[in-house]
């Protein structure tokens, strides 16, 4: 995603929230190798779907920066003292 590529994955774990709505990549089920072949076929034979979810990878990679991150892991990690110091 931070190169700017579209992701194809099988769809567990935080596959789905890494790669939105379907705007940075695509899911399949997971362990199904037909799909993922198919997935990443379509992308090959889809040179408008290839750049927007392109498009769309490095816009996630953006979100997922650390400097983007920190806040929100330093704003956890407070609360968690605070309970714990309660």
């Amino acid at each position: 995603m931070g190169a700017g590529l579209p992701i194809v994955a099988g769809d567990v774990g935080a596959a789905r929230d890494y790669l939105g709505r379907g705007d940075a990549g695509l899911l399949v089920p997971p362990g199904d190798p037909g799909a993922l072949a198919a997935a990443a076929i379509r992308l090959i034979d889809d040179p408008a779907m290839r750049a927007r979810l392109s498009a769309g990878a490095l816009a996630a990679a953006q979100r997922f920066r650390w400097d983007a991150l920190a806040p929100t892991a330093e704003a956890a990690y407070a609360v968690a003292l605070t309970r714990v110091r309660s």
